[in-house]
């Protein structure tokens, strides 16, 4: 996919979808990229090869479990709004500090919204595709 075209699916996406922007989605020279990031990439002709192999690899069922991603997500979230809670049915009620910490510790609590995370992401390549 040409680099002009994938940023404008992706600009057409945050039109549609503004909460998407800031879903930490790709990863370009080490270094995890949210939506809104990499398509500031894309707009200045930079990495779209590399962006648009990932957008193909998350199409094709992606990584179950991707660890450094949702990491970066839930460190972005904890960085953000440290104190915002979110109820959960099984571990009670956690603030986003918490969730990161739990992903970063890559414990039982970790995995469950690392699972959630890939959920996240599924639903955002979902949407990509009809726009």
């Amino acid at each position: 996919m040409a680099g002009q075209d994938l940023a404008a699916r992706l600009e057409r996406l945050i039109a549609r979808y503004p909460a998407f922007a800031d879903v930490v989605m790709f990863t370009v020279e080490g270094r995890p990229l949210s939506i809104a990031e990499a398509l500031g990439l894309l707009r200045l002709g930079l990495h779209a090869d590399e962006i648009s192999a990932q957008l193909s690899r998350l199409a094709a069922g992606g990584e179950e479990e991707p660890w450094d991603l949702a990491e970066e997500y839930f460190r972005r979230l904890a960085e953000h709004r440290p104190e915002e809670a979110v109820g959960t049915f099984k571990y009670g009620i956690l603030t986003h500090r918490e969730i990161y910490e739990h992903v970063r510790a890559r414990d039982e609590i970790g995995r469950e919204f690392v699972r959630v995370y890939a959920g996240l992401l599924r639903h955002v390549m979902e949407r990509l595709a009809q726009v």
